[in-house]
């Protein structure tokens, strides 16, 4: 994020957990466009283990991974000198596009006068 290096290290450990936790599930509800648009592909496969009615999703690094995930982050002028930061985060069912295995939201506000990022530096 041009201006603002803490966001963007801060989206690229975002980034690199969502890696480590996220597996490719190629049988899902996704179509080539949204798989040119989110890089499904670029996880790991995923391990299906079915146990009476549960399915569970696996990689190499968990047993819990979530197969197909999207986060999406939204910057929006909210106020005069206020931004939004609103981050979405869902995990459809694969089999279901109508249900999620997780969804979150989570909205914050951000003042152009708040010296955050001056703050921040000094805790590191």
């Amino acid at each position: 994020v041009g201006g603002n290096p803490y966001l963007t290290e801060a989206l690229e450990e975002f980034e690199h957990a969502m890696q480590n936790r996220s597996c490719w599930y190629p049988d899902g509800i996704y179509d080539e466009e949204d798989l040119e648009l989110y890089h499904f592909d670029e996880y790991e496969e995923c391990d299906i283990e079915t146990r009476g009615e549960e399915v569970r999703f696996s990689n190499s690094f968990t047993d819990e991974a979530m197969p197909n995930p999207i986060a999406l982050l939204y910057i929006d002028d909210f106020q005069h000198n206020m931004r939004r930061v609103t981050l979405v985060f869902e995990v459809p069912d694969p089999d279901n596009p109508e249900r999620f295995l997780y969804e979150y939201t989570r909205t914050g506000y951000r003042h152009e006068l708040s010296n955050y990022e001056s703050e921040t530096r000094l805790l590191q």
